[in-house]
């Protein structure tokens, strides 16, 4: 034969056959549906579209419903301070609100049953009062220094993502900035934080370009818990933001390396589920001043007005600092174990009568500072007299076993007549403040809020003590 008319044949031990091309093509279909399915399922559980899921879940929400904790920790001023605050936040369509956080006179606390809104400041001996804004956008919009009324907290001020802005489409995804899965672990604090059960965590950035943590129900795209890490920078705009308050030296001095941590835990949630009965109820209490404005946006001004007013003497001013100059009114206090405790026997020589409650945030910061300036000045340099106004000396105690202290402490019954006069007249029960007393009861300065050890001496230097020791 010749090679035109040769056929090769194919070996059967090499040659594929149809079976082999029917194996191959069965192979490549399962390889094309398994990357379907697991490329499918990463894109539903990834970050992002975890996020979408929340954002569903909570726009266009007729109800919603969650009660909880805010926690601040962090260094202020060179102090630790940690303190808890119950908070809740409640709505139902269209615009019936109420919101509260913390406990005591430090106490925030907004109601709205949809024709009226009320904002309770017992910390300013004020009610205000407003016709109801027509929708949840008006609720953060209550004018400068009132906080966020509709927020789960304004302890973060707007670091923090509102979820009433999720609800009425202020807030979308697109606004977030960046998401990703989990939460920073190099960050001890983040990484110390207990995860609520059944949630995810992932990290986002909105327009304020911090890194919020947010713990995320699995089962139902709630938040079930917010964190937010705040420098001193951060706090120091939140200052200016809230007026007044960022004209003082003092309080910058203190804001400038602080560092705050927040986390808002949610105990409970509830989205397009029936609000408790009783929740939009209000009656302003008896005690505290009931001021109106003409419409919500116009309530900050209302409450500085109204204390315009307490300068022309149209109510008592209510001021710690008209005590200065006069002497010390009379004020009979209790020990711990209920014993009485006249502060008159500490006449004939200066000492620090400072007023305050385990519910203010700057509670332990406080108790702290008065204990480094003995330690400082040696520990009978300056009496220190720290009289509590909580609601009962078994909160005193139980706060105390956490923030030991080396000085005195008594208890003053904030419902007695005698807390109730000076209160009035000065103001110094709803919103604690510091007294410096000469050695003849005189009242040489009223200090509210924090100081540092510098100020501290030096007040005290100019009331006869001798600092020298701390130098």
């Amino acid at each position: 034969m010749d090679d035109a008319s040769t056929t090769q044949t194919p070996d059967p031990r090499t040659a594929p056959t149809w079976l082999t091309y029917l194996l191959l093509g069965l192979l490549i279909v399962v390889l094309v549906l398994f990357a379907a399915i697991v490329g499918r399922g990463y894109l539903d559980s990834g970050p992002a579209r975890v996020l979408a899921r929340v954002f569903d879940t909570y726009h266009g929400a007729t109800t919603y419903y969650a009660v909880g904790t805010v926690v601040v920790e962090g260094e202020v001023g060179g102090s630790h301070v940690e303190q808890a605050m119950p908070s809740s936040l409640s709505y139902e369509a269209p615009n019936r609100v109420a919101s509260s956080q913390g406990e005591g006179t430090s106490a925030t606390r907004t109601v709205c049953d949809g024709e009226t809104v009320y904002i309770e400041l017992p910390a300013f001996g004020r009610v205000l009062k407003a016709p109801a804004p027509g929708s949840l956008a008006g609720f953060r919009n209550l004018g400068p220094g009132m906080g966020n009324a509709a927020s789960q907290t304004i302890a973060a001020g707007d670091k923090l993502p509102d979820v009433t802005a999720i609800i009425d489409g202020s807030l979308a995804p697109d606004d977030v900035l960046s998401v990703k899965g989990g939460v920073d672990r190099n960050d001890t604090w983040l990484a110390s934080i207990e995860p609520p059960e059944r949630t995810r965590a992932l990290t986002i950035e909105l327009g304020a370009g911090l890194p919020v943590a947010l713990w995320i129900d699995t089962a139902d795209y709630t938040i079930r818990q917010m964190a937010v890490r705040l420098s001193g920078a951060d706090l120091l705009v939140m200052d200016a933001d809230a007026g007044p308050a960022a004209d003082n030296e003092q309080a910058r001095a203190m804001l400038e390396d602080a560092s705050l941590g927040i986390v808002v835990r949610c105990d409970t949630v509830a989205v397009n589920q029936p609000v408790p009965d009783g929740t939009f109820d209000y009656m302003p209490p008896a005690d505290l001043r009931l001021v109106e404005a003409d419409s919500a946006e116009q309530m900050s001004e209302a409450l500085r007005r109204d204390y315009a007013d307490d300068a022309r003497g149209a109510v008592p001013p209510a001021r710690a600092n008209a005590l200065v100059g006069r002497t010390l009114p009379g004020i009979t206090a209790r020990d711990l174990n209920g014993k009485p405790f006249d502060l008159a026997k500490i006449k004939g020589r200066p000492f620090i009568l400072d007023f305050w409650a385990s519910w203010h945030p700057n509670a332990s910061m406080k108790l702290e500072a008065f204990g480094a300036l003995r330690r400082a000045l040696g520990e009978k340099a300056v009496p220190v007299v720290a009289v509590s106004v909580d609601p009962s000396t078994q909160r005193v105690k139980s706060f105390l076993k956490e923030v030991p202290v080396s000085f005195t402490v008594v208890w003053l019954d904030p419902a007695s007549a005698a807390a109730r006069k000076l209160d009035h007249d000065y103001g110094i029960i709803r919103m604690p403040h510091t007294l410096y007393v000469g050695a003849d009861l005189v009242v040489v300065a009223a200090v509210d809020g924090m100081e540092s050890q510098q100020q501290m001496l030096k007040r005290l230097s100019g009331m006869g003590v001798d600092t020298s020791a701390a130098r």
